[in-house]
């Protein structure tokens, strides 16, 4: 908890530097922000602000997650608030667009631990090697077909 708090502070620290116009070089939470004016300026406040709200809307799918005691993990749950913010309209998509581009981009660099982690495992991956392979096989073969057919069937619907 305390982690997110100093992390949240620090944002609005660095937020309400970033503001000052005559600042030259500050130094906060062991960074060093050199002076930035203009439309550099914008686009760094409007980042950090729209990292600051993917961040709030993981974090209210996280506790609703922990206060109902559901199943379903709190991330997930901030996905399907983000998905219903945008449909419902509450939430733009140029509101929250340059830190998911961005995010986006970057995202090869979210699996590096995972797959790091996935190599403690190689004992069960060769004793389960059958079952793996036929689960990804199959698990590509199903959609791939599926997909297939309806584009046929809804092209033969189309052409009556």
């Amino acid at each position: 908890m305390t982690a997110r708090l100093d992390l949240a502070v620090a944002l609005i620290i660095t937020s309400i530097a970033f503001t000052t116009r005559d600042m030259g070089i500050a130094f906060i939470s062991g960074m060093i922000v050199r002076k930035m004016e203009g439309a550099r300026l914008r686009k760094t406040l409007n980042f950090i602000s729209q990292v600051i709200i993917l961040w709030a809307i993981y974090w209210i799918g996280s506790q609703v997650a922990l206060l109902l005691g559901i199943p379903i993990p709190g991330n997930v749950l901030g996905m399907i608030l983000l998905f219903g913010l945008l449909c419902c309209g509450i939430l733009k998509l140029q509101h929250i667009e340059l830190a998911t581009n961005f995010l986006l981009k970057h995202m090869i660099f979210f699996f590096i631990p995972f797959a790091v982690g996935l190599m403690n495992w190689g004992s069960l991956f060769y004793d389960n090697s059958m079952a793996l392979a036929s689960a990804i096989i199959i698990g590509a073969i199903i959609p791939f077909l599926t997909v297939g057919f309806l584009m046929q069937w809804f092209e033969r619907g189309r052409r009556k």
